[in-house]
């Protein structure tokens, strides 16, 4: 008897389960057409299991609606947009279901999102549509006033007379000169130089002229990219102050200052990312240090030469 009441509940637990998703309902469609697309909004009472998915060569998306019934009448609507030729609801497997077909004028690859429902607003499927709508009711009339200026042309108008106006009009007519794109220029500085060595290697490697290589490879890389411009902030190995650096990226009219520099490590395996971590009471302690040593110039990358003209 246990085993038949467990048996009777799960059939009328299962039945109830199937009666409240067939409670739902697409309550309303709308299909706007904007300047570079057409957007589809499908308002749905609560939140289905749906399926979305295009067929015939992107031509079709398939609109798939598990236990929801379609309350809207769908196929008037495909007249509100260009790209819409017609809307099939057809038929699904389970007479449950709901699927619509809508039918493009063209091929489209498709984007899809949800917008998830509320007390006060219904779950929303939205599709767009990015292909610039076209206005049939614009052409036509295009058409016709075109027909009215060729009925309206006299006829007694020579050949000579209608080369002479057109060439005429033509040099009237100033075109627009497209300005010109300026390549992205970017400056690309190797830090240290000269007197300031940087970093040294356990085999004597110098960190200035390691980050020389680097910035020559970078810029030869980035000259190879069409719309990027990149220069070298120093060439030979020569000690330029950071109040220089900014300059010369500023004369070469930089919209990016990439600075390379090649940090000392002490193990020969390092690993991770190497963070900089800006302390207040550090930097506070060493330059009071260096204020009162009176030792500015020993400061690296032209710190020193910042701070005295500042």
């Amino acid at each position: 008897m246990m085993f038949k009441r467990v048996v009777i509940f799960c059939v009328l637990f299962c039945s109830w389960l199937t009666v409240s998703h067939a409670a739902n309902s697409i309550e309303k469609i709308r299909i706007v057409e904007h300047a570079d697309k057409t957007r589809i909004v499908l308002e749905v009472k609560k939140k289905p299991l749906l399926n979305v998915y295009s067929r015939s060569k992107s031509t079709q998306i398939v609109v798939d609606f598990a236990s929801t019934k379609n309350k809207v009448s769908a196929w008037k609507l495909a007249k509100q947009s260009s790209n819409i030729l017609r809307i099939e609801h057809a038929k699904s497997k389970n007479k449950a279901d709901t699927r619509l077909v809508f039918h493009l004028a063209q091929a489209i690859k498709y984007k899809n999102f949800e917008l998830v429902g509320s007390k006060r607003k219904n779950y929303r499927l939205v599709i767009d549509l990015p292909v610039k709508p076209f206005s049939k009711r614009v052409a036509s009339k295009s058409k016709v006033v075109a027909k009215a200026k060729y009925i309206a042309k006299p006829k007694t108008i020579s050949k000579a007379k209608t080369s002479a106006q057109a060439k005429k009009t033509i040099k009237k007519i100033t075109l627009k000169k497209t300005p010109k794109l300026r390549d992205v220029v970017i400056a690309i500085d190797a830090g240290h130089g000269g007197k300031d060595p940087g970093s040294i290697g356990f085999k004597r490697f110098v960190e200035k002229d390691i980050n020389l290589a680097i910035a020559k490879r970078t810029v030869a890389i980035l000259n190879n990219k069409k719309g990027i411009k990149a220069v070298l902030i120093r060439k030979t190995d020569k000690f330029i102050s950071l109040d220089k650096r900014s300059a010369i990226a500023r004369k070469y009219k930089a919209e990016l200052l990439v600075s390379i520099h090649s940090d000392g490590f002490t193990s020969s395996r390092p690993s991770g990312a190497s963070t900089l971590v800006l302390s207040n009471g550090r930097a506070k302690y060493e330059m009071n240090k260096k204020l009162r040593d009176n030792n500015l110039d020993d400061l690296l990358g032209g710190v020193g030469d910042a701070i005295k003209s500042s």
